[in-house]
């Protein structure tokens, strides 16, 4: 019987090359290491755009560190990623975190998808697959499937061997061994300067973010006085278009008691009265015999 092929009609890559390719990439140390893992790893998925997105623990935040094929907006969705963000999309941080790899079926009809790329009618799958470094969460890969290739269960099993070595090309981009041998480095004054410029960034995202806070309360508080001002001045139309019926209510008795068509004890229909019908106004059921 023959391999059963996915439905997107792509056949898995070879895990194994593609896992071998990922360790000849870590073995060169290259500047643009990350670049060419995410090119392999789109390659085996059949993906026409993706991106790999680093971790920073200390910040909780997914940073983007190389992409190919995105959009403008994709790029700027993925620039920085924070739990409950507005301004990132958060789904790689959540598989990333609960260490699970989320896999987006007619992901240009998701709402909850941004434009990845620019021809998003295109847009097929979307993966979102988490990366550790044994227990520690390093990274998480997005990759985008457009027409007419799918990205399936089976080009995700094929990924797994490959992204266990990810954490390598990581720390050799960063010119860190994969065996950490080394003694520890003597305390010097860098590290306090370090410690202090990274304070002082996520002293700027938090100053950042209550800005965008503070700028989404004030629309909404101009919002809310609008909607008291359009309430006050219905309110003002009811009550002016209430006393004009009464008025005019007024009017019509005052004539008719002056013709002598109708006394103040009479509330029965006097034969041959003339009938005036005067419509219920705002908030008013006025109405009747006259």
């Amino acid at each position: 019987m023959p391999p059963t092929v996915p439905a997107s009609g792509v056949r898995p890559a070879a895990s194994a090359a593609l896992a071998d390719e990922l360790r000849a990439i870590a073995a060169a140390a290259s500047v643009d290491g990350l670049e060419r893992a995410l090119r392999v790893l789109a390659t085996g998925a059949r993906a026409s755009a993706g991106a790999i997105c680093l971790y920073q623990q200390r910040e909780d935040v997914l940073r983007l560190a190389v992409e190919i094929g995105l959009s403008e907006e994709g790029r700027r969705r993925l620039e920085t990623v924070r739990r409950g963000g507005m301004a990132g999309w958060d789904m790689p941080l959540h598989g990333l975190l609960n260490r699970r790899a989320y896999l987006i079926e007619s992901a240009a009809q998701n709402r909850y998808v941004p434009p990845l790329v620019e021809a998003v009618a295109s847009i097929r799958t979307v993966a979102c697959l988490p990366v550790y470094a044994g227990n520690v969460p390093l990274a998480s890969v997005i990759l985008v499937a457009c027409a007419p290739h799918a990205i399936g269960d089976a080009e995700i099993r094929a990924l797994a061997e490959p992204l266990r070595e990810l954490p390598n090309v990581v720390r050799s981009v960063k010119g860190e061994s994969t065996t950490r041998t080394a003694a520890p480095a003597t305390p010097s004054r860098a590290t306090p300067d370090a410690d202090r410029a990274r304070l002082e960034e996520s002293l700027a995202a938090a100053r950042a973010r209550e800005a965008e806070i503070t700028a989404r309360l004030g629309e909404l508080e101009r919002l809310v006085d609008l909607l008291r001002a359009e309430r006050d001045h219905f309110a003002m139309q009811e009550t002016a278009a209430d006393e004009a019926l009464a008025r005019l209510e007024e009017g019509l008795a005052r004539q008719a008691a002056e013709r002598g068509e109708v006394s103040e004890d009479d509330g029965e229909r006097i034969e041959g009265m003339e009938v005036v019908t005067i419509p219920a106004g705002p908030g008013s059921s006025r109405g009747g015999w006259w």
